[in-house]
């Protein structure tokens, strides 16, 4: 659906007009005027790819490509970064976005948007759970006191109800699983992140393709964790289920 945007310009002009009886000087021309631009309220920022660049205990950093689609008739080039909250379906934000270098062309462009993401309510763990799942997110785009430094153009990110879809992992963390007679098996852990990370506790089934479970998985929770460095694999022995414990 279309909706109606109005963007106030004001300014002031100053020329030189040639004219067959010389150069005519104009300063100081004051103009005034309003514009109604139509924009699309679906969503018009795509995360085309997404990768970790640090991890905390309270926010976890990513840096992507993503494509803009320009939803209006005009274009806009500030050379700076704006700044935006995301929001989830239930307007909590669970996220910083940050875009580089700030430009809307009439075509769509890619630019680099820095995410970072604040786990801090269940919406928040929602969407780090799809992307890890490899599964799309839609959050709402909000201005904040950071957006940008142009009043005209703060005031005109408030008025669009931009939409950003964000994408799941396009990596596998679980790389093989082994299964031998003797009941002893192990399964083989990836770190795609670009930083470390740290299995504290783990409680797994492996089944076969009768749906029965032939193999748990149980670490119990410990403060040093289990570490794997970005890039790395490690393999953890698992129990065979014993016949008790097998459903």
């Amino acid at each position: 659906m279309a909706e109606d945007v109005v963007f106030t310009v004001k300014g002031e002009l100053n020329l030189m007009a040639k004219t067959p009886v010389g150069d005519i000087k104009m300063e100081k021309i004051q103009f005034n005027f309003d514009k109604n631009f139509k924009y699309q309220t679906q969503p018009r920022i795509l995360m085309k790819s997404m990768e970790t660049v640090k991890a905390t205990r309270d926010t976890i950093e990513f840096k992507g490509l993503a494509t803009i689609i320009n939803p209006l008739n005009v274009e806009i080039e500030l050379r700076s970064n704006v700044e935006f909250d995301l929001l989830s379906d239930q307007n909590i934000k669970v996220a910083n976005m940050t875009i580089e270098n700030f430009k809307l062309k009439r075509k769509n462009e890619d630019m680099v948007v820095k995410l970072k993401y604040l786990p801090e309510y269940d919406s928040g763990h929602s969407v780090i759970q799809n992307y890890l799942n490899r599964r799309f997110s839609i959050l709402s785009i909000k201005t904040n006191n950071q957006t940008t430094s142009v009043f005209l153009l703060q005031k005109f990110f408030e008025v669009l109800e931009l939409k950003v879809l964000l994408p799941g992992i396009d990596a596998l963390f679980l790389k093989e699983i082994e299964v031998s007679l003797n009941t002893k098996h192990s399964f083989t852990l990836h770190n795609p992140f670009k930083t470390k990370i740290y299995f504290f506790s783990l409680n797994s089934k492996v089944i076969n393709i009768f749906n029965r479970q032939i193999a748990t998985a149980i670490i119990e929770p410990r403060k040093d964790g289990i570490i794997i460095e970005s890039g790395k694999t490690k393999k953890i022995q698992i129990d065979g289920c014993r016949k008790r414990n097998c459903k």
